[in-house]
């Protein structure tokens, strides 16, 4: 006859993993925007689009606009705006007394747009 004796053990579970959610990290791609003509010592507004690598459009994103070193005699720019939730962000730019064409260069992580700005009598 067998004598067995029987120890209880403790059995651990083995845990489940979870997942987590991470935000979607969408990183700017291209920049869309149009010229403009403005009268001397006339304002007007140039609206830039950001459009993402992983989705439509980036939310919250620091656009940076420069001017070219002759375009700074013919208009100012507001220095950065950030976009909306449309990828939207809006510039005012300021014509001077100065007649004459100016490039001005958006620029949103690595994405750059350069469009011309016009001032006319």
């Amino acid at each position: 006859v067998a004598d067995f004796n029987l120890t209880p053990s403790a059995v651990t579970p083995t845990p489940t993993p979870t997942a987590t959610a991470t935000p979607e990290v969408c990183e700017p791609e291209s920049i869309s925007a149009t010229g403009l003509t403005l009268k001397r010592n006339k304002s007007g507004e140039v609206t830039v689009t950001v459009n993402g690598d992983t989705c439509d459009v980036v939310e919250g994103e620091t656009v940076k606009a420069t001017i070219n070193a002759a375009g700074k005699k013919r208009i100012s720019i507001t220095p950065s705006a950030t976009t909306d939730a449309s990828g939207e962000a809006t510039f005012t730019i300021t014509a001077k007394k100065t007649s004459g064409s100016a490039r001005v260069t958006f620029k949103a992580g690595s994405a750059k747009k350069s469009i011309t700005v016009k001032v006319r009598k």
